[in-house]
């Protein structure tokens, strides 16, 4: 019911969309200033560092993940049409954003002394904005293909000025894990340092990239804690509990570009706790997080329902070829009067379909449909009540 409202309203975007003929985004307004942020590059950089981390750590040796946010910004734009329903007139217009993150492995070692794994990685991440043509919103993401391959011979800028420009960053290093401790480290478009660091037993981990110096007030970003720790790694039975994380983040919310003098009033740091307790009795998540700061506030609370085997654990064989996730729940936005943010609660709501491809796992198919997800408001709060359409592919080595 949720996703045929969501869809008869994209319809209706779509039909607005085409309402003026000749239109142009008005400069210097929260809305434009919106659109620019809904491209900004650092916000890459963070979505190459965490797609590294998640996608490239274990045995997949390649992930494609290509996305569409439907409605990330509302922008103002000036009709010129002499007839018509907004002839004449300002209106606000849906600004989308087509994305790709793809990641690339390469194995070097596969089994050496303690278990010793290493492997070189490049990881990218592409963003381009959309405005007044739904239909290439829906094809960006295989558009942006080619710079996402070619991300280090483009550069992290972005070509040309305004909301048509897109935004790139990439990591490319190298990985190196035993059954002590596994080092991911390697170097960004931004010309920063990217490090994760992570003590499997206990998962705890440490994710940054450090820009212009070496110290952690250098960081463009900073996630730490403990993620997804399971007793079964300690030798122990797990008597339903689950995957425990707990963890603290550190991101940067992008803000305006010097073209509208920094009018988007974003926060410079968002600053967040998380914690999360997974896989309870096999199909059972809960999900929460708080707000530090001067607005602090319960961030997301959440619960979800998945098929039993949705976490790959060590010590477990997934029976399933085709998995089920679905999570619904609270997303908690502080007032942002110059984004024209109204802050309050609003309903979030994430729908997930795994298929492995043949009997070895060595190929994924992932669709995913997501209002108001919260990793995208963290970075983006103006993109509220927005819906999210994610497929990613992924292909991992055949032990």
């Amino acid at each position: 019911m949720i996703l045929s409202l969501l869809v008869a309203a994209a319809s209706a975007d779509e039909m607005q969309l085409s309402a003026c003929e000749f239109w142009q985004p008005i400069g210097g307004t929260a809305g434009f200033a919106n659109g620019l942020a809904a491209i900004r590059t650092n916000a890459q950089t963070y979505g190459a560092g965490a797609f590294a981390r998640e996608r490239l750590r274990g045995d997949d040796v390649l992930a494609l993940d290509m996305h569409v946010v439907v409605g990330a910004a509302q922008v103002p734009v000036w009709c010129s049409d002499t007839t018509g329903k907004h002839a004449q007139s300002v209106y606000s217009q849906p600004l989308d954003v087509g994305a790709t993150n793809l990641g690339l492995a390469i194995p070097l070692i596969q089994d050496g002394p303690l278990n010793l794994r290493a492997r070189v990685f490049y990881a990218s991440s592409v963003a381009q904005a959309v405005m007044g043509a739904r239909a290439l919103s829906w094809s960006m993401p295989l558009l942006n293909l080619y710079p996402a391959v070619a991300a280090p011979v483009i550069g992290r800028s972005s070509t040309g000025r305004g909301l048509t420009m897109y935004a790139v960053d990439w990591i490319g290093g190298g990985y190196l894990a035993s059954d002590i401790v596994s080092v991911q480290a390697g170097y960004t478009g931004t010309r920063g340092l990217y490090v994760d660091v992570t003590q499997e037993k206990v998962a705890l981990f440490f994710n940054t990239v450090l820009g212009d110096g070496v110290s952690l007030s250098d960081a463009q970003y900073l996630v730490g804690g403990v993620q997804q720790f399971d007793v079964e790694q300690l030798g122990a039975d797990d008597p339903g509990f689950g995957l425990v994380s707990l963890f603290y983040r550190d991101l940067p919310q992008a803000d305006a570009d010097e073209e509208v003098g920094g009018g988007a009033g974003l926060v410079d740091r968002l600053q967040t706790g998380h914690f999360r307790q997974e896989d309870m009795f096999g199909r059972y998540d809960l999900r929460a997080a708080w707000q530090f700061g001067a607005q602090g506030r319960l961030r997301e609370l959440a619960v979800a329902y998945h098929t039993e085997g949705w976490y790959q654990r060590e010590h477990r064989e997934r029976q399933e070829e085709r998995l089920f996730y679905a999570r619904a729940g609270i997303v908690n936005l502080p007032d942002q009067p110059t984004l024209g943010v109204r802050g309050g609660v609003r309903p979030t709501a994430r729908l997930d379909y795994i298929y492995d491809v043949g009997t070895t796992e060595t190929l994924a198919l992932r669709a995913s449909f997501q209002y108001n997800d919260p990793d995208l408001l963290d970075l983006y709060p103006f993109a509220y009540n927005a819906l999210g359409v994610h497929v990613e592919l992924t292909m991992s080595l055949d032990d």
